[in-house]
């Protein structure tokens, strides 16, 4: 049974000490507490120990991301939540699940991680979190399967969706029918950010250049593409791309072509894997901008545009990764004072009192039209890390360093 605070994690040397009254750090350990309860214990984990990716609380219907029946990346993602809060059982068992998600058969195809149980995707930026879940799990056991699936999973990424200007696709299809439109049917997406860390921390724990060299070479196609204030733009555009919407076909995903907005998480992953690679000039650019970004309810929003316009729906997930960061990472010289309206975000996105499928999970994109009443499980894993790290530093008001 649930029982908070098993094992929790010391606080990395120099990381900041943000001040927060007594009753907003109340708040804080009950969210925390509640979001770990429901990764835990809730259906949103099934017996195998994959995750589904969200929940409808009217309707009671689990759904995945890509079409699978369980979700890699929130698998991945609850994963290094529960092995934070000390329940190392639950934890290894949905590393085992990951490892169930590699194709097997001989090929080109080997050795890739599906994007679910089922799915028919594999998915660049997913496959990477899955590897640091990977790791977690190999260093926790020693058992070197767990390095071996994320070693062969990087591998494919590197070796057949790295493009020769070092950015990533973020996704291929298995089935051929849709293999050609998922590749290049659309505009370059920047997500290969989200790839960088996972392949430096590749790369430490077997100490072999190739994936730092992967990673840096996503890290140089991704700097091109930084924008004059710092920021990175969601899409890049294509010859293809403008030419499909020019005769009205917006694709499969239906995507347009390129129109400059900007995803916050795009923004988080960017700093972090700039940190890993010494390039921190780069990521406080980056940084500084997305500081300017929160929004009136301690949460970032999730489209940004250049006319200054934000999408209606904000955006847990990145939020939460953003205060993580700056707890970290004091050398990107945020002020800690916003962490107080960030945690505060995860407070009003925290769903309470709706039953036992929902209850303790965070909406992940409060205000969405379609989603916004849904119960994310990567939004509440991460929402965990960062409460738990808050928790972790935060010291009550006036009480010195």
């Amino acid at each position: 049974m649930f029982s908070p605070g098993a094992r929790l994690a010391s606080p990395p040397v120099g990381s900041h000490r943000p001040a927060l009254t007594l009753d907003l750090i109340a708040d804080v350990k009950a969210v925390r507490d509640g979001a770990l309860r429901w990764l835990a214990e809730s259906e949103i984990r099934r017996p195998d120990g994959g995750y589904h990716s969200m929940v409808d609380p009217g309707r009671g219907e689990y759904t995945s991301w890509y079409g699978g029946e369980t979700s890699l990346v929130c698998t991945a993602g609850a994963v290094l939540a529960l092995d934070r809060a000390g329940y190392t059982e639950l934890a290894l068992r949905s590393a085992e699940h990951i490892c169930e998600l590699a194709i097997e058969e001989h090929g080109a195809w080997r050795g890739a991680l599906r994007a679910g149980r089922g799915s028919h995707y594999v998915v660049a930026n997913h496959t990477l979190t899955a590897v640091l879940a990977l790791l977690m799990a190999f260093e926790r056991t020693g058992n070197t399967k767990f390095l071996e699936v994320a070693m062969a999973a990087a591998s494919f990424v590197l070796d057949r969706m790295q493009r020769e200007d070092g950015s990533i696709c973020t996704e291929i299809c298995v089935t051929r029918r849709r293999r050609f439109l998922a590749r290049r049917g659309g505009p370059q997406e920047t997500w290969s950010a989200h790839c960088i860390e996972g392949l430096v921390r590749l790369s430490e724990a077997t100490g072999s250049a190739r994936w730092r060299a992967g990673a840096t070479r996503a890290a140089d196609w991704l700097l091109r593409l930084q924008q004059a204030d710092g920021s990175f733009p969601l899409e890049v555009p294509t010859r293809l791309s403008w030419l499909a919407a020019g005769r009205g076909w917006r694709g499969p995903f239906e995507r347009t072509p390129a129109d400059g907005r900007a995803h916050p998480a795009i923004q988080n992953y960017a700093i972090k894997g700039l940190l890993m690679l010494d390039r921190l000039p780069e990521a406080r650019r980056t940084a500084e901008w997305l500081r300017q970004q929160l929004g009136a309810n301690g949460l970032f929003h999730q489209f940004y545009f250049p006319d200054g316009r934000r999408s209606v729906e904000e955006d847990v997930m990145p939020t939460a990764h953003f205060g993580s960061l700056v707890l970290e990472y004091p050398e990107l010289d945020i002020a800690p004072d916003m962490l107080a309206d960030i945690a505060k975000g995860m407070c009003y996105a925290r769903i309470e009192n709706s039953g036992s499928r929902t209850t303790g999970a965070l909406r992940g994109l409060p205000h969405h039209p379609r989603l916004g009443r849904r119960a994310y499980a990567w939004d509440t894993a991460f929402a965990f890390l960062f409460l738990q790290d808050l928790v972790d530093r935060a010291r009550p008001p006036h009480t010195p360093e």
